[in-house]
């Protein structure tokens, strides 16, 4: 079976030999390329590591913005700093300390909303979605070279 020569030839038509056994027009072949798949199929250990590197750091943000969420929760309804919120404390104070001033807190207050926890949540997130671009950056550059 030939194509009509009124249309450009299609490079997604591969025209079987007439002349042999195989070349009957149930055995045209046509190759898949709609265009969702346009993905590249390159499963280098290389071109995966930088994707891998982007999870692990959204992984570990996403883990510590759970914590300061928790901080948030737990000193706006005046948990007590004792079991599992006093370790959420000290393990969440190094990540809101960088923060701390920036907003007034309010004076021997049982009850208050912990400003810097919500700075760092914003801050870190948005230094890992650089983090996150550059390594996709670099990551392209070394694929198209």
């Amino acid at each position: 079976m030939q194509q009509n020569p009124n249309y450009p030839p299609n490079p997604n038509f591969v025209n079987q030999d007439p002349q042999s056994p195989q070349g009957n027009p149930s055995n045209q072949t046509f190759i898949n390329s709609s265009p969702g798949n346009n993905m590249p199929q390159n499963n280098t250990p290389e071109s995966n590591g930088g994707f891998k590197i982007a999870q692990l750091v959204w992984f570990v943000v996403g883990f510590i913005n759970v914590l300061l969420t928790l901080r948030i929760v737990f000193l706006l309804f005046s948990a007590r700093s004792s079991g599992f919120t006093g370790f959420l404390y000290n393990i969440t104070s190094p990540f809101t300390l960088p923060f701390v001033g920036i907003f007034p807190v309010p004076g021997q207050v049982d009850t208050f909303f912990d400003t810097a926890a919500l700075v760092a949540i914003i801050i870190y997130s948005l230094i890992a979605w650089g983090i996150v671009t550059l390594i996709n950056i670099i990551s392209n550059n070394q694929r198209s070279s």
